[in-house]
């Protein structure tokens, strides 16, 4: 049997959060990707000489990593996250509670114990009664804490090593203090700002080759002509109007292989098309 020869590639993409004309993210999960798994794939890959891999970079996600270092994005869960409880209006709680609280107890989550008793003493119901009543018994230390842990969680492997700040946090695991709070957001900033470096030093020591896909992330047979889908899927129930985009297909390509080509300083080789499609 002769050598078998596999190919690492990492797809990193996260769609367009930016509303139209504003700095505001609808959604934090670039911030947040960025201090976990954006983060700790490259510093990963600087630890073993002999791997070598691929890392799919998408443009949507690229730009948006640009603005949050350059200050021109914000979200909701930073500008909460930054905010002193005892500022914090009923609708402010309302996110923190529903949004910030809870979810799947995996990781740093269900490794602090503090964030476990949080959860529960808001509930698993998220219904907006059982919120309003939680907003009712949680205190400012509470709020405090959940903000600080909330952030935490989102911080991978290589900040837990590398940052002073997380470790000496996810020790105390509560009773946080606003110094506490601020340092750790400052930690986060430094960690989204590196990001792109340590995928550029990835390629420029040979570790890791970089490419893209079309900017916005979209599938292109379907933005060509969405007729396509009926080729792969005969009963597929299609819209009474259909897109016919082939040039819009074309200048999405364009645009992704040019701005990356911009922001790493060398034209990819090779393009992971949209869903694989």
């Amino acid at each position: 049997m002769g050598p078998v020869h596999v190919a690492f590639v990492w797809h990193m993409h996260q769609p367009w959060y930016l509303w139209p004309n504003s700095r505001q993210a609808a959604l934090p999960f670039v911030r947040l990707h960025a201090c976990s798994a954006y983060y700790d794939m490259p510093w990963l890959l600087s630890r073993f000489d002999d791997i070598r891999v691929t890392f799919n970079l998408v443009p949507s996600l690229v730009s948006q990593l640009e603005r949050y270092v350059a200050g021109e994005v914000t979200d909701r869960a930073l500008e909460l996250s930054l905010r002193d409880p005892a500022e914090l209006t009923l609708d402010d709680r309302r996110y923190l509670l529903t949004h910030m609280c809870g979810g799947q107890s995996t990781g740093a989550m269900a490794a602090s114990p503090r964030y476990g008793e949080l959860s529960h003493k808001r509930g698993p119901d998220r219904k907006p009664e059982a919120i309003d009543r939680a907003c009712r018994i949680f205190e400012e230390a509470d709020y405090r804490d959940l903000q600080v842990l909330f952030n935490l969680a989102w911080c991978g492997f290589a900040l837990a090593r590398e940052s002073e700040v997380v470790a000496a946090l996810r020790h105390k695991d509560r009773g946080f203090s606003e110094d506490e709070k601020l340092a750790l957001i400052a930690e986060m900033r430094l960690a989204v700002g590196r990001v792109l470096e340590l995928y550029r030093a990835a390629a420029a020591e040979g570790r890791a080759e970089l490419t893209c896909s079309p900017f916005y992330h979209p599938i292109l047979p379907l933005l060509a002509d969405m007729r396509d889908a009926r080729a792969r899927i005969p009963a597929a129930r299609l819209p009474a109007v259909l897109w016919r985009e082939a040039g819009e297909a074309r200048r999405q390509l364009r645009e992704g292989l040019a701005y990356h080509e911009q922001v790493f300083g060398a034209r990819p080789r090779g393009v992971w098309p949209s869903e694989g499609a």
